[in-house]
């Protein structure tokens, strides 16, 4: 009766091991790409050309600029996202040309890259006091939340 038993439970224990080797076969791949794939290290889609025209460059881009890889800085960003989005399009009138993770973006960029505020304002394309305005009015907006 306990060699049947057990006889039994090998054959089951072996069935078992093989439906598992052969779901691994099938299914290793799909849930490894699943796996490796971290939201964080996706550029939002909420509206942010300019950095997602650094972005093509690739993540290396994004580094060499703001010393942060895409994940951290998506978690910076979260971090003040939902106080500043609240004041960024708050109030009537003329909105902002550029998204509030835009000018993140490029007040993180300002702060590592020592320049002129006209240099800085080339290179996103902006002119110079409309850059000023918009990198003084994020930075007072993050400023309070980051430290």
């Amino acid at each position: 009766m306990s060699r049947e038993t057990i006889s039994r439970l090998i054959a089951a224990s072996t069935e078992e091991s093989n439906n598992l080797h052969r779901a691994n076969l099938l299914f290793e791949q799909p849930v490894r790409e699943v796996e490796d794939a971290d939201p964080m290290d996706v550029p939002s889609a909420f509206d942010t050309p300019i950095l997602d025209s650094y972005m093509q460059a690739g993540s290396e881009a994004l580094l060499t600029l703001t010393n942060f890889t895409m994940t951290e800085f998506n978690i910076l960003c979260g971090l003040c996202e939902e106080d500043v989005q609240e004041s960024w399009y708050d109030g009537r009138g003329r909105q902002n040309s550029a998204s509030a993770k835009d000018v993140f973006f490029m007040l993180l960029v300002v702060m590592k890259h020592y320049d002129t505020w006209e240099r800085h304002a080339l290179d996103f394309n902006f002119r110079t006091p409309t850059f000023e305005k918009l990198i003084m009015r994020i930075m007072a907006l993050v400023e309070p939340i980051l430290t």
